[in-house]
């Protein structure tokens, strides 16, 4: 059987459901039909349900979409290194080359390549103004 922690933390969540094969529930906890494990698991990060208990048996489960907007909302950006972005552009480039192969053997005409073409060229552009500070 499973279970779950009746009362979520203070964001909203809830620990992840846990298996249990004791007879007597831990203090807190309730018996979590199988048929709602997919229910708690639904969200990114997952835990983030209400639940409605009835005789320490989970009887509804539904996400708490208030609660996970603002857990979501309050992660914060990654940071991106300037040497992270430049491997970055320069894997964008190493990905394309192939393109600019095929224009250069006149696979690709003028017109099917110069949207790539001027994309190539914004990395090239943002890697030489990153490794100005880099390597200032």
């Amino acid at each position: 059987m499973y279970i779950i922690k009746i009362k979520a933390k203070e964001n909203g969540a809830r620990p992840p459901i846990q298996t249990w094969n004791k007879p007597t529930l831990p203090e807190g906890y309730a018996i979590c039909p199988d048929e709602l494990y997919a229910v708690f698991y639904s969200t990114t990060p997952a835990g983030f349900v209400n639940i409605e208990v009835e005789d320490d048996v989970v009887v509804g489960m539904a996400v708490n979409e208030e609660a996970l907007e603002a857990y979501i909302a309050s992660i914060p950006e990654p940071v991106i290194t300037p040497e992270e972005e430049i491997a970055e552009l320069k894997a964008k480039l190493a990905a394309t080359d192939y393109q600019a192969i095929k224009y250069a053997e006149g696979v690709l005409s003028e017109e099917e390549y110069s949207d790539m073409k001027a994309q190539r060229q914004l990395w090239r552009d943002r890697i030489n103004e990153l490794e100005e500070v880099v390597y200032e």
